[in-house]
């Protein structure tokens, strides 16, 4: 009796752990999704939305550039032939500038 009792007590202990990590990852989600969603009940958007909005806008911007260079860049990292110049540095410069302008106004 007291066996099970235990084991009722262990398995309503597991289950309340569960249930209290997933209550924290819900309130995470919506934490996130109410910071970033651009649409509101209210007519006039909080400043605060809009400032949190453009750096996930450039961190969206950064990932497509660096999937469109990626060709470019495997070229020149692996091909023996790939020669860089001053003209290969200007073409890498925008993969280096909008992920650093994603984190400067992000912070």
């Amino acid at each position: 009796m007291q066996n099970s009792k235990a084991e009722i007590e262990n398995e309503q202990k597991e289950w309340s752990l569960k249930k209290e990590k997933e209550d924290q990852l819900i309130q995470i989600e919506t934490t996130f999704f109410d910071t970033i969603n651009p649409l509101q009940k209210k007519r006039i958007q909080t400043p605060e939305k809009l400032i949190h909005l453009i750096p996930i806008i450039f961190a969206g911007l950064s990932i497509l550039q660096c999937f469109r260079e990626f060709g470019m860049l495997r070229f020149m990292f692996t091909s023996s032939s790939a020669e860089w110049g001053f003209s290969m540095i200007l073409h890498c410069m925008p993969l280096l500038i909008i992920p650093l302008t994603t984190i400067l106004f992000w912070k």
